[in-house]
């Protein structure tokens, strides 16, 4: 039995951080069983993300045939473990796609200050060691090392913004006095919870705490900042933002979107990105609550026919939110401000409402009607419908009967 434990470790060890990488839920508690299950010294705190992809894998496949594509795949794998094996920090190689793989670091020293330079040195061996291969198709980003194995995702995602700016910086280069060399791509590269929780910003229409993510997103990536590098910070929160736009449904031409791009385009100095930046995230908020506000009514309507629709599975807020691209915080307020009622109460009258129904026109048993209407246990359900029908469910049903 220990034999074969051993042999699925290495596939569930991936298939475990795969999942994590494309953002799938995971419960603490699964986490943890499945680090248990994994062994290897892997712990809940500290990960990092390496991403290794190709530039441009049209060309690269013209250039390599089969057997060659293969033989990189197995190289690179290979240095990733021989680097690796001088920090004694578990780690995790997978290929995420045809064109990128992704190296997860746990570092696993106590010391935070420690945890950070060790992760620092990891990126500047690969980095060293990836200028020197004959691999000039590859290029190598990274993400911030947070403390939390849930929020890996982030760190993926800066990998992947780094890569990008690496792009922009390459276009860019030839009209600077920059070089390569001189840019340390990650660190310029938006925290990726702070733009969300900019996003969310955003998306609830609170313009100060707009202004004030967007801040401390220049904040974060300013040590050393060009201009340029400014301007790509700057373009990819406003192009972010504009999404927002386009999800919810406002008029784009009338935000005012054009003039602010014009005025970015222009800017030339820091100050001037930052603050046009911060401008542009207060005016876009505002149009946000404007529109939502109008919009209310209806965004609730589509809330509610979303539940009917689904209301024997376990919707929750975070699902609502989902949905409808709003934050979970600001769809629980929804409930309040134009039904009068929370959410959870909702759920419930409209899930006993549909109990009812079922108890009279059908011979379902009261486990089975419970199970329909979304709840996960039968005690849960009847305790529900006790509290607001005053009444059991069995008792309900012979009640009607006898009437």
């Amino acid at each position: 039995m220990e034999s074969i434990v051993k042999s699925m470790q290495p596939a569930v060890k991936n298939d475990f951080f795969f999942s994590l990488l494309r953002g799938d839920a995971v419960s603490e508690d699964e986490i943890i069983q499945k680090l248990k299950f994994i062994d290897g010294g892997f712990s809940p705190d500290n990960y990092g993300c390496i991403v290794f992809q190709v530039s441009d894998y049209e060309q690269y496949r013209r250039d390599f045939d089969e057997n060659s594509r293969t033989l990189h795949s197995y190289t690179i794998s290979q240095v990733a473990e021989q680097l690796m094996q001088p920090f004694h920090d578990p780690f995790a190689f997978i290929k995420v796609n045809r064109s990128e793989w992704a190296l997860i670091v746990n570092i696993s020293s106590s010391s935070d200050g420690f945890q950070q330079e060790e992760f620092v040195k990891i990126i500047h061996l690969f980095q060293e060691q990836f200028s020197l291969a004959a691999t000039p198709f590859l290029r190598m980003g990274y993400g911030r090392l947070y403390r939390n194995l849930s929020d890996l995702p982030y760190s993926y995602r800066e990998a992947l913004e780094s890569l990008k700016f690496q792009q922009y910086s390459e276009r860019s280069l030839a009209e600077t006095s920059e070089t390569l060399e001189s840019i340390d791509y990650a660190m310029r590269v938006p925290d990726a919870k702070l733009k969300d929780s900019l996003m969310e910003s955003v998306r609830t229409g609170s313009a100060d705490e707009a202004s004030e993510y967007c801040s401390a997103i220049f904040s974060d990536v300013e040590d050393g900042l060009t201009v340029e590098y400014a301007r790509a910070v700057s373009s990819d929160v406003v192009n972010s933002v504009l999404g927002i736009f386009i999800e919810l449904g406002i008029d784009i031409a009338s935000s005012g979107s054009s003039e602010y791009y014009e005025k970015l385009k222009c800017a030339d100095s820091l100050e001037a990105l930052r603050s046009g930046t911060a401008e542009f995230v207060r005016s876009a908020a505002v149009s946000v609550q404007s529109f939502n506000n109008d919009h209310s009514p209806k965004i609730t309507e589509r809330l509610l026919e979303y539940i009917n629709t689904h209301l024997g599975e376990d919707i929750s807020l975070n699902d609502l939110a989902a949905f409808s691209h709003l934050s979970a915080p600001y769809v629980s307020r929804l409930f309040k401000e134009n039904l009068n009622i929370g959410f959870v109460e909702y759920m419930n009258t409209q899930r006993i409402a549909k109990a009812r129904q079922l108890l009279k026109e059908t011979t379902l048993t009261v486990e089975q009607i419970g199970f329909q209407v979304g709840f996960n246990n039968v005690r849960s359900f009847m305790r529900t419908f006790k509290k607001y029908e005053n009444t059991t469910p069995g008792q309900y049903r012979s009640q009607f009967k006898e009437e």
